[in-house]
């Protein structure tokens, strides 16, 4: 079919199924050479013909079509191409959403995971007066007063105690860290 009679058949319904019959075989194999499924290549094929269909509603002030297509061949071949690419980054995009990234809730899970494994791992190297004072002012909630007098120390020792257990934490976190980024 020469560029004329494309040109022509796309102003009327009749001459849009002429174009449908004539293109239709050809693009879908053009598109197999994409995708390798013809159900795909159809749809790809079915798409190249609705865009054809949605150039016929473009028309001027006059009612005269905007588009005139000068090869018909190489227009329909580029647009089997064009949508094909996007449909396989579309999908492509799709499969890495859905294999590879985790979902907030599964972040928050996976981080939360690690600190607390890095905790634990933390708390492993504190001594053991060290993890005592910790469980109890942090995890209890006893006020320092009440900290002494059950370990039979003076409340300033336990505060000297806490402040060399949060430098103890800091240190043990500082080496971690360097451990981490000497690693990676």
């Amino acid at each position: 079919m020469d560029a004329k009679d494309f040109n022509e058949f796309l102003k009327s319904e009749k001459g849009i199924v002429k174009i449908f019959h004539e293109y239709y075989p050809k693009l879908v194999i053009s598109a197999l050479k994409f995708f390798k499924c013809r159900s795909i290549s159809e749809d790809i094929a079915q798409e190249v013909m609705m865009k054809l269909i949605e150039l016929t509603k473009n028309k001027d002030q006059e009612g005269e079509y905007v588009h005139e297509i000068k090869n018909p061949d190489a227009y329909l071949a580029i647009l089997v191409r064009n949508i094909s690419l996007n449909k396989k980054k579309k999908d492509a995009r799709m499969e890495f959403s859905e294999d590879m990234v985790l979902s907030v809730d599964e972040k928050n899970m996976f981080d939360n995971e690690i600190k607390k494994w890095d905790f634990q791992k933390m708390f492993e190297l504190l001594s053991d007066e060290s993890k005592k004072i910790y469980q109890m002012h942090y995890e209890d909630d006893l006020s320092i007063k009440t900290i002494a007098s059950k370990m039979g120390l003076a409340e300033g020792t336990i505060k000297w105690k806490l402040h060399k257990l949060r430098e103890e934490v800091k240190k043990i976190t500082h080496n971690a860290q360097r451990t981490t980024h000497n690693d990676g």
